[in-house]
């Protein structure tokens, strides 16, 4: 039987939104069963891209369980690895490479997957091991590949720090080079070397050159711009910047012409705010919401310019990007949830609507009955602590203050947050007249340390940041 072929089904569905895509997954595993675990795999790579990460792994899981032959189990395995990756879980990413790696062994850039994973766990010599594989396999021509191997030995020399072989051999390459395009790259790494080395003015002479070669480049356009910025040029570095709308050729497709203004419109805000301009970064943030053609990749935008107004306590102007956000990522960004909580608390003092947005938060966060400190402690900490104090301070129920305060406890505080906790805690059962339990706070109230009770068994303790301290 004819192996099927999933995608010639999910392909059309790449200009769908997030529902309109997860609806076509599950009708075409009841139209399709042939391609089931195509589909799934379709799921879980939906689920990953606005970080449903349990779904994600559920689905991929289905995918391999159901995999045609080996060569798609493999491809579901690297699926997996994306996920651990994403959760910076670069342990788990490497296993499931290497489950790839067993069924399909000839696969040349799972094995530079594989010795980069190494590099970021900064385990060099299993990188290096690993690398040394490309020489005994061959390309479709037969040819072993010397070039891939010596591109990732130079990498691994940058992410060693030994810039000095580094600086050697792409001064070697350019000794033998034949075309502006080769030369072109040598100069941009070469560049990116004496960035690292924070010899900025060499970083723009060779940022400079591999330009010249190649000024339709939009990397090397990058390069310069970088460089330039790195030395705080910034003057030089919107000139360079301002070239890329002139990348945009007429025979270009619209998505191709909007990536590259999002491209132009980031790298601007990128200057702009390490000139501390804020109101230029948040209109560049805006120029590039206006060329997003896919939503689930436009996440890191909406979080830039609530960022900017959240840390001034400006939630009114950070709402609409906050309720977007919400919208088209429902139940996944906790950090959205609280920064509408502090906007109902701070600008309506609208407080049920403030408890019921953090309470979503938590959830977000992954805090459970059994989980307190859910998947960021420091969150948690915060968001019971706030909503403690709008209990104590703005509804005047002391019950329910005393209940997520100890939450708060839990999360392991640190000694400005503990302090504020015990004092709430403190005043509250002495305001009762309950010198017993107050008694039991007392001390903590300067965030001593709970170390003694720890080991009596007394106390289950554990260092957040306040809201303030995170934004």
């Amino acid at each position: 039987m004819a192996k099927p072929c999933g995608y010639h089904y999910i392909s059309i569905y790449l200009n769908d939104t997030f529902e309109q895509k997860e609806k076509k997954y599950f009708e075409g595993l009841e139209t399709h069963p042939e391609c089931k675990a195509e589909y799934y795999n379709g799921l879980s790579s939906l689920y990953n891209q606005v970080r449903q990460y349990k779904r994600a792994f559920h689905y991929v899981q289905l995918a391999i369980d159901n995999a045609y032959d080996d060569e798609d189990k493999a491809d579901y395995y690297i699926r997996m690895s994306y996920i651990y990756s994403e959760l910076e879980n670069e342990t788990e990413a490497i296993v499931c490479i290497q489950k790839a790696m067993d069924l399909e062994p000839n696969q040349m850039q799972w094995v530079v997957d594989l010795g980069r994973k190494y590099e970021e766990l900064k385990e060099y010599d299993k990188a290096a091991e690993t690398f040394k594989k490309l020489l005994s396999m061959k390309d479709d021509d037969g040819e072993i590949y010397q070039a891939d191997y010596d591109d990732c030995m130079v990498n691994l020399m940058v992410k060693e720090e030994n810039f000095t072989k580094a600086k050697a051999y792409y001064n070697k390459i350019l000794k033998s080079a034949k075309t502006d395009d080769e030369r072109s790259g040598c100069y941009k790494e070469l560049s990116e070397i004496f960035e690292k080395e924070k010899n900025y003015k060499k970083a723009i002479v060779n940022a400079k050159i591999a330009f010249d070669l190649r000024p339709d480049s939009l990397t090397n356009i990058a390069r310069l711009y970088r460089s330039y910025q790195s030395n705080k040029q910034y003057a030089d570095a919107i000139k360079i910047i301002n070239l890329i709308p002139s990348l945009n050729k007429t025979e270009e497709s619209e998505s191709n012409k909007k990536w590259n203004f999002r491209f132009y419109y980031d790298a601007l805000a990128r200057v702009y705010k390490e000139m501390k301009n804020e109101e230029e970064e948040i209109k560049c943030y805006e120029k590039e919401i206006e060329n997003i053609t896919e939503p689930s990749s436009s996440y890191s935008i909406y979080e830039n310019i609530t960022s900017i107004y959240c840390a001034k306590r400006q939630y009114d102007k950070a709402k609409p990007y906050l309720e977007k956000i919400i919208e088209l990522w429902p139940n996944q960004y906790p950090l959205a949830y609280t920064s509408m909580g502090m906007y109902y608390m701070d600008e309506e003092e609208d407080f049920e609507n403030a408890i019921n947005y953090f309470l979503i938060a938590s959830l977000a966060n992954g805090q459970t009955d059994n989980n307190v400190q859910g998947n960021d402690a420091n969150l948690s900490c915060t968001i019971n602590l706030v909503i403690g104090n709008i209990y104590n301070k703005e509804l005047d129920d002391s019950e329910e203050a005393i209940k997520y305060y100890n939450k708060a406890l839990l999360c392991d505080p640190n000694k400005d947050s503990e302090g504020r906790i015990c004092s709430a805690l403190y005043d509250i059962y002495g305001m009762r007249g309950d010198e017993k339990n107050a008694d039991l706070y007392k001390d903590r109230r300067n965030g001593i340390s709970v170390l003694k009770d720890i080991i009596d068994g007394n106390w289950t303790p554990p260092p957040a940041k306040t809201l303030e301290e995170r934004n």
